[in-house]
């Protein structure tokens, strides 16, 4: 069966396997989800291998000429892009609004806090009003980012960033500047930037199997994709082909030297999940997502471990999203 095949026969199991998992989550479960690094492609915008680029802005000069700079040194540093006003391939348009208030000493009275406060000593107590005036400030921005092929001069896409900060202090307290908020906003719209065009490590929650070798799950947290696959070529005896054809024949069960159990079984079904995570940890490269997917729609379908069908979808949601992101980049 192809791997296309198999990808419409799950969705029917991933809605009702996904139900389950939000469920559990919307039950109150406290315990918190490995945060495991996959190196993912960016947000919002697919190019070309390698492509050469030209930042440019329009708008406010004040704002934009640090903003264009500290954007053309992230993704020169990345490795990603060629950064040049020769020849590019695309262009990056920056268009970008700020404001900033703050309370004049007329409007202060406006945020007036009224409270009982009370107060009491060894013989009697008694309630008080307590006002308190507030002074604000708050600092706004907007990033209109839209890429241009440059050989047809076609739009590729457009977005927005926009960012917001307030400070809400006691009358007297310091509320932040204009220049504090600036610095603050430009260095977020500046990683904004970074999540939409450039492929990095990010962070995402998954779940893990309860079974499974302890010290994979530790590699695996810890960011050691690599030293998780050598892992895996230790505790699991043969290639997941092979394990699933003889699992899939009922072999396991007449051998008395070899997953005598079921549970021995699923530990190693668990164990082939988090070698696949470790494999996705580090590619999301077509072919070799596509073969991760088929993977875990085959553990999914063989494991009868109720934690497993729980982080099998998990881990399918997260590599179909990445196929759709390669589809739409020609990858």
């Amino acid at each position: 069966m192809d791997n296309k095949r198999i990808m419409k026969i799950t969705r029917r199991m991933l809605v009702s396997a996904g139900a389950a998992v939000l469920l559990s989550v919307a039950g109150g479960c406290s315990t918190p989800l490995p945060q495991i690094s996959y190196l993912t492609p960016g947000n919002d915008v697919f190019l070309d291998s390698k492509p050469v680029v030209n930042v440019v802005a329009t708008g406010d000069e004040t704002m934009m000429t640090p903003l264009v700079t500290a954007v053309r040194s992230e993704f020169a540093k990345s490795n990603q892009f060629v950064v040049s006003e020769e020849s590019p391939d695309y262009l990056i348009v920056m268009n970008g609004e700020e404001q900033y208030r703050k309370d004049k000493d007329s409007e202060i009275i406006y945020n007036r806090k009224v409270e009982k406060s009370s107060v009491e000593n060894d013989s009697s107590g008694n309630e008080v009003i307590v006002a308190s005036d507030k002074d604000s400030s708050a600092f706004s921005g907007v990033l209109n980012v839209a890429v241009y092929s440059v050989k047809d001069l076609s739009p590729v896409c457009y977005f927005d960033i926009p960012l917001y900060d307030s400070d809400f202090k006691t009358k007297g307290d310091a509320v932040r500047g204009a220049g504090d908020y600036e610095k603050t906003l430009q260095a977020q719209m500046v990683e904004k930037m970074k999540d939409a065009f450039v492929s990095q490590k990010r962070a995402v929650p998954t779940i893990f199997p309860k079974r499974g070798d302890d010290r994979l799950k530790s590699l695996l947290e810890n960011g050691k994709a690599q030293e998780a696959i050598e892992r895996g070529k230790v505790v699991l005896p043969l290639e997941f082909e092979a394990f699933m054809e003889n699992a899939i024949n009922g072999k396991y069960a007449k051998w008395t030297d070899f997953f005598c159990s079921n549970s021995e079984i699923e530990e190693n079904l668990s164990n082939y999940y988090l070698v696949s995570i470790a494999e996705e940890m580090e590619d999301y490269s077509t072919e070799t997502l596509e073969k991760l997917h088929a993977r875990h729609c085959a553990i999914l379908n063989q494991t009868e471990d109720s934690k497993l069908k729980e982080a099998c979808p998990n881990a399918l949601a997260r590599i179909e999203y990445k196929l759709k992101r390669n589809q739409a980049s020609g990858r």
